[in-house]
């Protein structure tokens, strides 16, 4: 095992001295092997935290994505009187809630004067659905109270606007938002945990409040065991004992069907496709700077050669250099 090791060293010994003393075939090989890498790395982590990296949400696989959709393409949201049917009635689905119901501007008073802050709202389900603990306080509850324009009275913050707003104050449940002349969502309840969102696109919310009637895109959690083709079937039954009679002849524009899609492919297959795309380009560029080099080392063995046979002076490679049998003096 030592004279292996001792071969090793003298091997590696050798190969930094043939670098050193081509200095400039040394840079030119380590700058252009290192574009394509940092390239190719550089892009795999973007490409691995926006489209590989799983949801941040409690079990991402069972999350689902329902919409309607007509046979030209259209899509728009299920209407609440068919969520609430599901929501009482599904034996494939543990949960249904509402996503992207919409954002309001409001001014609060911070530790720096006033300061705007952007407010999503959610329906009472929509945060114990995507299973998020709050790192303070808690949900929503179907009894939260409710005050004008069907909203709640009460609010659950993010961890940005724990720290911007309230300094940090573990003791912050309870508290009023400073300054919040809205007439809801004042109360806080819960913050929640650095970088939660409901959706990619509401990743700029400062706080979720409730609201009864301003149905958004719907979002469904599979029950244990349950595999996406058969939620489907199971939405399909019911959409045919719900759906009104279509006046006139049937039309691609007028013929509605749901449609259960995964999470992941809705909130990240928007970029994938660039995102793969770009990793490939990268990738080629990588190896086009691994063929540079590899000729660039197939140039200086033949130089090599020539000063052999032309009678350059040579002589045996130090001991040891197990695998170097020449030595330029």
């Amino acid at each position: 095992m030592r004279p292996m090791f001792e071969d090793l060293g003298g091997d590696i010994t050798y190969g930094l001295r043939l670098l050193a003393k081509n200095r400039g075939f040394t840079i030119v090989a380590g700058l252009t092997l290192a574009l394509g890498i940092g390239a190719t790395s550089a892009i795999f982590s973007v490409l691995n935290t926006s489209v590989l990296a799983p949801l941040p949400f409690r079990d991402p696989g069972r999350l689902v994505w329902i919409q309607s959709i007509n046979g030209e393409g259209r899509t728009r949201g299920v209407p609440t009187d068919v969520t609430d049917t599901w929501r009482k009635d599904s034996k494939t689905l543990s949960g249904v809630a509402y996503a992207l119901m919409g954002q309001a501007n409001f001014t609060v008073s911070g530790p720096g004067g006033a300061e705007r802050v952007l407010l999503e709202q959610v329906d009472f389900y929509t945060l114990p659905l995507l299973g998020v603990a709050p790192v303070l306080g808690r949900w929503f509850q179907p009894d939260e109270v409710i005050v004008q324009g069907n909203t709640s009275q009460t609010i659950v913050i993010s961890y940005g606007m724990w720290q911007r707003v309230f300094g940090g104050d573990p003791n912050v449940v309870g508290k009023k938002l400073p300054g919040f002349t809205a007439g809801r969502g004042e109360t806080v309840i819960g913050v929640m945990p650095r970088g939660f969102y409901t959706h990619p696109s509401r990743s700029d919310s400062d706080g979720w409040y409730v609201i009864t009637q301003n149905p958004g895109r719907t979002l469904g959690r599979l029950a244990a065991g349950v595999s996406r083709e058969q939620a489907q079937a199971e939405l399909d039954g019911f959409a045919r004992g719900q759906q009104p009679e279509t006046p006139g002849p049937r039309t691609p524009a007028n013929s509605w069907r749901i449609e259960v899609l995964d999470l992941h492919d809705v909130y990240r297959g928007g970029y994938a496709q660039t995102l793969y795309m770009l990793l490939g380009a990268v990738g080629f560029v990588l190896l086009i700077a691994a063929v540079n080099v590899a000729n660039l080392q197939l140039n200086r063995g033949v130089t090599r050669q020539t000063e052999i046979a032309t009678g350059s002076r040579w002589e045996p490679a130090p001991d040891g250099c197990s695998g170097s049998s020449l030595s330029k003096t």
